[in-house]
């Protein structure tokens, strides 16, 4: 079945059109004319500005993950490092330079209170009229604990750095659900599910308003929250631009790993099917919707959202050439094959160590927080 597309246009009868205008309008208060508002690409464009938090305690897990990262960047990329004080900063970067991973661009952000390393999940960025916008979610953690604290990193991102503004959008995300390219957004069910709609009518008004508050169409990918895998988006779908998207398929994975030999599989995968069949139901969703396809393969493990993915990545262009800074496990076979599909595809792939990472629950995309593409 062909897939729906949400184009979040101004003039939907009932309820849908009040939400869109109510979207549209908050933008610029106190003005009369709407913004130019859009969800940031996450293809095209040069990774202008990230952001990166750190905490001591989370070292041992985090430092190779970033190091690799740092050493692939372009030094142009301005990387703020977001600690509870200037010594975690101190500490790190003297760490990086022994590995030879040390970078022009880092610049330390101090919030006075810890954070957790996942500086995807607080906030995505938008652009309104050309000025980068660090989008919140209406609803956040109460601060006191680490993981509440991430809640505050958005507005200290935004007093730090100049021409960035924060705006809280009317619907409930974390970073990781929001993903797009040039020419729609991908929402999951499972984003849909946050807002907790209550009827059909609900829903649809919901991804319009998504559709408006985004500034280009959605494509809704599952109806409820179970027909998708139980994680971000970002863990199992990459969009590669021009119609292409690259899909997770852990058949794939599962397929190639056990056939190596008994001595060489260190991670425990799942065997049950139905932990498969979301993962599935995406890829034909993508084929539905008339994309292109790319199969990447990755492994479930047995630990409910410990995913062996290659999707969890971050792609960006430059001078015409796509990059994919790319994790990687130390699994040979299945690091050479995800990186032989991203190359087929042309881009240019920079592995990224995440194996003391991604027992956290987490990857690569899921450590970085993107403030402004050029």
């Amino acid at each position: 079945m062909r897939a729906l597309i949400h184009r979040g246009l101004l003039g939907f009868a009932g309820v849908a059109s009040g939400l869109v205008l109510t979207a549209l309008v908050s933008w610029l208060p106190g003005e009369r004319t709407l913004a130019q508002v859009a969800l940031v690409n996450d293809v095209d464009g040069a990774l202008a500005e990230i952001d990166i938090q750190y905490h001591p305690a989370f070292h041992e897990q985090s430092v190779e993950t970033i190091a690799d990262l740092l050493a692939a960047l372009p030094q142009a990329t301005v990387v703020h490092i977001v600690v509870e004080e200037q010594a975690a900063f101190d500490s790190l970067r003297e760490d990086l330079q022994r590995r030879g991973a040390d970078h022009p661009g880092l610049h330390p952000v101090v919030t006075g209170f810890p954070v957790t390393p996942w500086a995807k999940d607080r906030f995505g960025t938008l652009e309104a009229d050309g000025a980068p916008v660090i989008a919140t979610p209406p609803d956040r953690p109460a601060a006191g604990t680490i993981r509440g604290n991430d809640g505050l990193v958005p507005e200290v991102l935004c007093r730090e750095i100049d021409g960035v503004r924060c705006q809280p959008l009317p619907f409930a995300f974390e970073g990781g659900d929001l993903l797009s390219d040039g020419d729609r957004v991908y929402v999951a069910s499972t984003m849909v599910a946050r807002s907790q709609p209550t009827s059909a009518a609900d829903r649809e008004a919901l991804l319009e308003q998504m559709a408006a508050t985004f500034g280009k169409p959605v494509l809704p990918v599952g109806v409820d929250p179970g027909d998708v895998p139980d994680h971000h988006i970002g863990m199992f779908l990459t969009p590669l631009g021009d119609g292409v998207v690259a899909v997770a398929d852990p058949d794939m994975g599962r397929q190639l790993y056990e056939a190596l030999p008994a001595g060489e599989q260190t991670v425990e995968v799942e065997t049950a099917e139905a932990p498969y069949e979301p993962f599935r139901y995406v890829l034909q969703a993508m084929e539905d919707a008339d994309l292109e396809v790319v199969r990447i393969p990755m492994l479930l493990t047995t630990s409910p959202r410990v995913y062996i993915t290659y999707n969890n990545a971050i792609v960006e262009t430059r001078s015409g050439q796509r990059r994919i800074y790319m994790p990687t496990y130390g699994i040979e076979e299945l690091d050479a094959l995800a990186t032989a599909a991203f190359t087929d595809q042309g881009l240019d792939v920079q592995p990224v160590r995440v194996g003391n990472l991604y027992e956290n629950t987490g990857s690569l995309r899921c450590l970085v927080g993107i403030v402004r593409r050029a």
